[in-house]
């Protein structure tokens, strides 16, 4: 953070509410250098800088401003579901303790009755699987902290598996007279 004067030359004395922003100075002079920004919490935290002026020994006016460091979002663990072709999947509700945390989500493949992509919770659907071999399908969950910081958390997956609806083969019908043993019958 560069500060600038049309008086020169200007000293700059500056206080910081909040060292817990990654800033461990509470007060200094001149500029501040770059600093990595903490915030191990579930709200934004934020720090409110003053600024007084200083040259030829007179004081100007004071400024402010603030510095806001928001926590990385995350998504809570999501439970995988397991599902027959034609049954109804239990809604996904997305949650996280993060404060102001948004989500988006994708899915390789919509043929399970899932649209490819979405934002918030996912809706309950009719699971789809009209082939002959179980589909496990993986969704990834990408939560997003703030709108003005825009932070993108860790990225969170969970499966659909979808089962296909078993079918038996037809089996020929058996005529036969009393006393005949009929023919061993297999399904497949």
């Amino acid at each position: 953070i560069n500060f600038v004067s049309s008086v020169s030359p200007t000293t700059f004395n500056w206080t910081n509410s909040n060292t817990t922003i990654g800033l461990a100075l509470a007060s200094g002079t001149g500029n501040i250098a770059s600093f990595i920004g903490s915030n191990s919490g579930t709200s934004p935290n934020i720090a409110l800088f003053n600024v007084t002026p200083v040259a030829n020994g007179c004081t100007g006016l004071d400024q402010n401003f603030i510095v806001q460091v928001d926590p990385i979002p995350h998504v809570d663990p999501v439970t995988s579901q397991s599902n027959c072709n034609g049954t109804q999947t239990l809604p996904v509700i997305l949650t996280s303790p993060v404060f102001g945390t948004s989500f988006s989500w994708s899915n390789p493949d919509p043929s399970i009755g899932l649209a490819t992509s979405g934002t918030g919770n996912i809706p309950s659907f009719t699971a789809v699987n009209t082939g002959n071999t179980t589909k496990v399908v993986t969704i990834t969950v990408i939560p997003t902290g703030l709108a003005l910081t825009n932070c993108v958390g860790p990225l969170v997956s969970f499966t659909y598996t979808i089962y296909p609806t078993p079918v038996v083969t037809p089996t020929a019908d058996q005529l036969k007279c009393a006393g005949t043993s009929t023919t061993a019958i297999s399904f497949t």
